[in-house]
């Protein structure tokens, strides 16, 4: 088992054409976004513009869940979808895709080589998250203040860290002391 934190205050904001984009984390290393090369990227991005289009990323499936704001996601001849908070969807980067609204997003982008699904969780208290056979749990905080357990260690996750996991062989278990809210990446690898 590995594990790597990345802080909020170490990890690289960038700007796109409508807001800013923080890749968290690339799969393997070396990987680019640039590239298209990667087995699976996470990342957050702001929406700043009402209307924007989406870069097309062949062979690359797509998993966009709002963190803040609200958006529509129109796919050209595929179907469209309104999300809020929490809400997700999923869609082939091959697919023309355009958004209306403003949000900040939370992206898990897979290259057919891996499956991957994200789900948001509102605690106060423990949190207990079965690993499985998942060869990376990822966690991505957004509010609170929470304390991860695993392997007789412990981190502290605050606003925007990730904390990756890859090849866990025991159960995660979270604490925190007040309502806090979290993202999980489930991923495997092929």
């Amino acid at each position: 088992m590995n594990t790597i934190h990345i802080p909020y205050s170490q990890q690289t904001i960038n700007k796109w054409s409508g807001g800013t984009t923080t890749e968290l984390y690339i799969y393997p290393e070396g990987a680019t976004y640039k590239a298209l090369d990667f087995d699976f990227r996470i990342s957050t991005a702001t929406v700043e513009v009402e209307e924007s289009t989406f870069s097309p990323l062949k062979d690359i499936n797509r998993k966009l869940m709002v963190l803040e704001g609200s958006t529509t996601l129109h796919h050209l001849n595929q179907h469209s979808k309104a999300l809020n908070k929490f809400d997700v969807d999923t869609f082939s980067g091959n697919w023309q895709t355009k958004s209306v609204g403003k949000c900040r997003d939370f992206n898990l982008m897979t290259s057919n080589a891996c499956q991957g699904e994200i789900e948001a969780i509102s605690f106060n208290g423990e949190y207990i998250i079965n690993t499985f056979d998942f060869d990376f749990i990822i966690l991505f905080a957004i509010h609170g203040k929470i304390a991860v357990s695993i392997d007789n260690s412990e981190i502290q996750l605050q606003h925007f860290d990730t904390f990756i996991i890859q090849n866990p062989d025991k159960n995660i278990i979270l604490n925190s002391e007040e309502n806090s809210e979290l993202i999980i990446s489930r991923i495997n690898t092929k």
